[in-house]
């Protein structure tokens, strides 16, 4: 017995003693793994001081950063200074631009492996990488000159790194080098960003149309909503009356319950608006431009000054997109502009009529056309590569196809050669605002409002971007048989709208239809234009504000107040107040009462509210919803029209009976179930005063690898915070999407404009600049635009001697 004791006792100790030492190797493996990891990022953080020399300038270029690490990039030419600010993307960036590159080319699988197949797939049938070659031998003179200067300056950056981005470690990957066409692909990257890419729009109205009575489905999307919209120039027609029972009754339809509805989709806008020197006060216009996309690490901009100090020499300051040369928004010191979505319709289906025909066949006004195949091989990075084969008509590549075998070819101004170019650089010289908006005109890329003001006072609106010339503009698709004068060619730039001083003191833009006439609507197609709340809310401010200086713009770009829901607010509260309520529906009314109307992270009646009125849009549309999915299956009504909140409030205010979903008794019934959604929605335990807006609206800001790596990503996410906001006011953030950047600028006056940033700078976590500007952002603190005193100076030298 004590023999088995002793043998009990060593082995404990030498198994203490083994554990022991597993702890110890894991730890010194751990901390290995660490110093390696640090040791791997810090030598991918770009270079800040000293001198080198690279290919692509013919000059030297100064590189000075401030504390913030915002670049004052210097140069004798437009040409070197591009080859410097690619230097400097690729240097903070090269990740991102990859990411960009190859998302428009649909070559992520290359890199990420075959989890990205699909994706690439819906990318690759729009050829965009072919598209740009094409492009590129295009292009001569000064565009070609720095088209070919800022790839060299990319590559350059790239290569002087001391070891390529982090990303690629974890990869496991090489990076490739970029070529000049890479640079068009970003900007086609922001056509799949900004437009309807999958022609979500026009199959989901087919799908509408086909399946309800006309009069129901216009009354489902009206042009706009005369209570909200704000349109600069024109009136809002008045939206269709409630269909009739004898059109639609669902008493008498076999509308049913659709489990799969969901909430009303987020629609991230951005704003624009520009005051004249008559509503300034100071004689110079003043534009404000707040730019919307997804949030994300690194962020969607990287903020610059460029300075050339040659032959008519300018100074550019405000935010460029990485992987593109020019300054996208910002000011020249004569000339500010500011940029948001158009909304307008660039994408069309046509329908192929192939009744009576092969399967491959379809006709057209000149007689029957085949059907094209086009192959395209997907690389896949660790497995097979991936065939595509891609239908080609001669409106385009055939995109959609309905349950019932019925198929559509997508025109897209984005598959012509004409759709990108580089006339950004005539936008950069312009030196009053009629300069500006006509180079405006001329720039090849996504449809987009600039908003504009310069140092005498003048303020303007104009467009940019290919606008397709429509002999006919209409809701659904047009049939390829009677397609032949659909688009005929493109409009003139010299006859797109243009609006400013001294006729316009002020402009604003906000994704709404700006423009309400004939001739403009079939120019600028239905379109996907966004509810006006937000215009009409910064219309509001802007006539009625005292002194419009930069302090008074930059608080409008603030304005968190809730008008959309103030009559939610009102209907809510009215339900609530009933004799037979609930203790649970008694605490909501006593919270609701307490509505400080403004949508702010720790508001808990904001929440409850915005929830009323998501769950009743659901519950009113799904019986409309229910029938057009039983004749097609998948549709979703959120993808033809934002303009939902005009119908929807017709309903809830008038309560025809025969529209009524047919599993309730009566409307108030439908308000109560929306009630009891929201508060069965709350978690246990949870007060109602603690069921917070900011809860729900948490920045959320991650990056790439933060998916691809879950134990470790979380260390490049920006830290999450509680926002104020939302979608139907000025200060138009979710969790997800919202003010990339916000600037505030009066040309002349650069030393008062102001510019912040989500994010950072630097791509790279260990850089001094990662979230450098970040907490000021979320702040609303107003930040200086141009960089402050220089902390790092680097200097870049040509490798040739001029003429060498």
């Amino acid at each position: 017995m004590a023999l088995v004791t002793i043998v009990t006792a060593i082995v404990a100790v030498i198994s203490v003693q083994l554990a022991l030492g597993f702890i110890a190797v894991a730890g010194v493996l751990a901390i290995f793994i660490f110093a390696f990891g640090f040791w791997r990022l810090r030598a991918s953080l770009p270079l800040l001081d000293g001198e080198l020399q690279i290919d692509g300038i013919e000059d030297p270029v100064r590189i000075d950063r401030d504390a913030a690490g915002v670049p004052l990039v210097s140069g004798a030419s437009r040409k070197d200074v591009a080859a410097g600010l690619g230097f400097l993307h690729a240097q903070e960036r090269f990740f991102q631009i990859d990411l960009g590159r190859r998302t428009a080319a649909g070559e992520l699988a290359e890199l990420l492996g075959k989890v990205f197949v699909a994706a690439d797939r819906r990318a690759r049938i729009h050829r965009f990488r072919a598209s740009a070659e094409k492009i590129v031998a295009s292009l001569t003179g000064s565009q070609r000159e720095i088209l070919l200067a800022y790839a060299a300056g990319v590559n350059a950056g790239l290569r002087s790194l001391r070891k390529a981005p982090f990303e690629y470690l974890l990869l496991r990957a090489d990076p490739v080098e970029w070529c000049p066409e890479d640079t068009l692909l970003v900007v086609f990257y922001m056509y799949y960003l900004l437009q309807d890419h999958r022609a979500d729009q026009d199959f989901n109205t087919y799908l509408l149309y086909s399946a309800l009575p006309e009069a129901v489905a216009d009354f489902l999307t009206p042009p706009g909503s005369p209570h909200w919209d704000a349109p600069l120039v024109g009136e809002i027609p008045p939206s269709p009356n409630i269909p009739g029972p004898q059109i639609l009754d669902f008493r008498c339809t076999s509308a049913r319950r659709d489990a799969a509805s969901r909430h009303p989709r987020l629609v991230p806008g951005s704003n624009a608006w520009a005051v004249s020197g008559v509503k300034s006060g100071t004689g110079r216009a003043i534009l404000a431009n707040d730019m919307h996309l997804a949030f994300g690490m690194p962020p969607p901009f990287y903020r610059a000054t460029l300075e050339i100090t040659g032959t008519n020499g300018r100074r550019l300051s405000g935010v460029t997109l990485p992987g593109f040369p020019f300054l996208v928004a910002g000011t020249n010191g004569d000339v500010a502009w500011g940029l948001a979505n158009a909304s307008t319709d660039s994408v069309d289906l046509i329908r192929l009529d192939q009744a009576g025909l092969a399967p491959n066949a379809y006709r057209t006004p000149a007689g029957v056309a085949q059907i094209q195949t086009v192959e395209e091989v997907i690389r896949v990075r660790g497995g097979a590569d991936d065939i595509l084969q891609i239908q080609m008509t001669a409106f385009g590549p055939v995109l959609r196809r309905t349950r019932s075998g019925i198929q559509f070819a997508q025109l897209w101004t984005a598959h012509f050669p004409e759709s990108v170019n580089l006339n950004w650089e005539m936008l950069e010289q312009a030196t009053n605002v009629d300069e500006a908006a006509q180079a405006a005109n001329r720039i090849g890329c996504p449809a987009l409002t600039v908003t504009l003001a310069d140092r005498h006072g003048s303020a303007g609106w104009t467009l940019s971007g290919l606008l397709p010339h429509r002999v006919i503009s209409q809701k659904l698709p047009v049939v390829s048989s009677q397609a032949e004068r659909f688009w005929d060619g493109w409009t003139d730039p010299v006859n797109y709208p243009r609006l400013g001083s001294p006729q316009f003191d002020l402009v604003w833009s906000a994704n709404t239809r700006a423009v309400v006439d004939e001739t403009f609507d079939r120019m600028l197609g239905r379109g996907h234009y966004v509810c006006g709340a937000r215009a009409s809310q910064i219309r509001n401010r802007l006539y009625f504000v005292e002194l419009a200086d930069e302090a008074a713009m930059h608080r409008i770009q603030r304005d968190d107040r809730a008008l959309f829901l103030d009559r939610w607010h009102k209907l809510m509260l009215s339900i609530l107040d009933h004799p037979e309520a609930t203790p649970a529906v008694r605490e909501s009314a006593v919270l609701l009462r307490d509505w400080q109307g403004h949508a702010s992270a720790g508001s808990a009646a904001y929440r409850i509210v915005r929830q009323f009125r998501a769950a009743v849009q659901r519950l009113v549309f799904e019986p409309f919803v229910s029938l057009v999915k039983a004749d097609h299956g998948a549709f979703d009504l959120d993808l033809v029209t934002d303009q939902l909140e005009e119908p929807l409030w017709k309903l809830v205010h008038e309560q025809p009976a025969h529209l009524l979903p047919p599993w309730f008794g009566d409307w108030r019934g439908l308000f109560e179930a929306a009630i009891v959604e929201v508060l069965t929605a709350i978690p246990k335990h949870t007060r109602l005063s603690d069921y917070v807006w900011g809860d729900e609206n948490t920045l959320v800001m991650r990056h790439p690898m933060s998916g691809l790596f879950p134990l470790i990503g979380w260390l490049f996410d920006a830290p999450p915070a509680a926002l104020d906001g939302d979608m139907h006011m000025p200060l138009s953030q979710t969790s997800r999407n919202g003010p990339a950047f916000r600037f505030v600028i009066a040309p002349g006056n650069e030393d008062a404009a102001t510019l912040e940033m989500a994010g950072g700078q630097s791509a790279n976590p260990l850089s001094r600049y990662y979230l450098a500007g970040h907490a000021e952002w979320l702040q609303g603190k107003a930040m200086p635009l141009l960089p402050g005193p220089p902390r790092f100076s680097l200097t870049l030298l040509p490798a040739r001697p001029r003429g060498g």
